[in-house]
């Protein structure tokens, strides 16, 4: 039988009372079924339901679940399944939501949520939870036992929303976390789900995101195709330029045209920028129909006050509409608004210039992870734009202490303004 009916095969046995065991159990139960009214079932159909004969049938008929969930007291088999789910996953949030419960039977646990996920990757959520759960009573062991479950089509387009709605719910925990064991970030490295749940997804901007940082150092290449093993170096040469370290370019070994996914074609030419800025030239890279290509490189331009490229990369963006762009790709969309208010700016078009960057929300369309990074860009271009305030010049101080961008200066906001200001 399958495991879809367990929860029917239970309440069956709770409303009759005693176990099923014997053809006169089987024959005793099909009369009542009848004598309830709820339908008619026959002694055999509950002997194979109970496996009390051999039988290869895995199925039943919508007719015989729909009769003995109508014995338990439901509508039908539709509304009983429903509802044992729906109680589950109450049973399951009882479980992990209280502080002083501790979690036991992790086994059990782990395979009921592996089966409620794969159900309904809304439910995503609930292995939120439970992971912060576990990271507050530092039950790490458990932890790493918690990420063999295996979820199902983890890339599929509509895992997309549940995976970031369990990313943000984790990530705070996850920054703050201090391992008590040093081992635990290299074997939690190794859990393939953790890895292409969280790792993958959340792209850690955040100025605190040192455990994000070493899982993706310790993290294995070979079981990962080209985009997320050109990612994990691309995204640590980033945090290594951001810190003014030495970077590698292993990402950039990975040929572009082996990469299929454009936010790591933008970082792939963002890094190769840094290789070779003599030489960098955005337009061969350029797409219309991508915004994705263009953020990582427009960052490290403004980084190094490289104005020239900040202009050759916003003329590529600057009449592009963008409309009805997933909803994901907002992060990135103000980021190129930023620049173009920016390069309007630059080029003495302060009515365009003001008009668009007053059009920018940071809060409503950032990332949870970029929230912070987009913060330090939105303020130093607001200086460049508007000129220094007290009160500016103290939210871009404060902005800074949660994000990487230390390079990005005050004084260099401000110099810009001044030079550009009556061009």
């Amino acid at each position: 039988m399958e495991n879809n009916y367990q929860f029917l095969t239970e309440e069956v046995l709770l409303t009759y009372g005693q176990e099923v065991n014997s053809l006169s159990d089987a024959k005793y139960l099909s009369k009542e079924i009848s004598n309830k009214g709820k339908g008619d079932i026959s002694y055999n159909t509950i002997r194979r339901f109970f496996g009390l004969i051999y039988c290869r049938q895995k199925k039943y008929h919508i007719k015989t679940l729909n009769t003995l969930s109508r014995y338990c007291g439901y509508k039908n088999f539709t509304e009983h399944q429903k509802y044992n789910n729906n109680y589950k996953i109450w049973k399951l949030i009882n479980l992990v939501s209280f502080s002083n419960n501790n979690i036991e039977d992790l086994e059990k646990i782990k395979k009921n949520l592996e089966t409620i996920i794969n159900n309904d990757p809304r439910r995503l959520t609930l292995l939120g939870i439970i992971t912060n759960k576990l990271l507050s009573q530092k039950k790490e062991q458990h932890l790493l036992e918690l990420y063999n479950l295996k979820i199902d089509n983890i890339h599929a387009s509509e895992m997309f929303m549940p995976v970031t709605n369990y990313c943000n719910l984790i990530s705070s925990t996850l920054r703050e976390y201090k391992f008590k064991n040093p081992q635990t970030i290299i074997a939690l490295s190794k859990k393939d789900t953790f890895i292409r749940l969280y790792i993958h997804y959340f792209v850690d901007y955040n100025k605190n995101n040192h455990n994000y940082i070493s899982i993706l150092q310790a993290s294995d290449d070979e079981p990962y195709d080209s985009n997320d093993r050109a990612f994990k170096y691309l995204f640590l040469d980033t945090m290594s330029f951001f810190k003014s370290e030495p970077l590698n370019y292993k990402g950039l070994d990975i040929p572009y045209k082996n990469l299929t996914n454009d936010f790591v074609r933008g970082r792939w030419i963002g890094i190769s920028y840094l290789r070779g800025q003599n030489k960098f030239n955005f337009k061969k890279f350029y797409k219309s129909d991508s915004i994705l290509l263009a953020t990582e490189v427009l960052v490290f331009a403004l980084v190094k006050n490289d104005i020239a490229t900040l202009k050759v990369v916003c003329d590529c963006y600057e009449t592009n509409c963008y409309k009805n762009l997933h909803w994901y790709y907002n992060n990135e969309k103000i980021i190129v608004d930023l620049f173009i208010s920016l390069h309007f700016f630059l080029k003495g078009d302060k009515k365009n210039a003001f008009a668009l960057f007053d059009t920018i929300d940071i809060y409503k369309y950032s990332n949870f992870q970029r929230l912070d990074h987009n913060m330090v860009i939105y303020l130093f271009i607001q200086l460049v734009i508007e000129g220094a305030t007290e009160s500016l010049k103290l939210k871009f101080k404060l902005a800074k202490k949660t994000s990487h961008l230390d390079l990005l200066k005050y004084h260099n906001a401000i110099a810009l303004n001044k030079s550009y200001t009556y061009k």
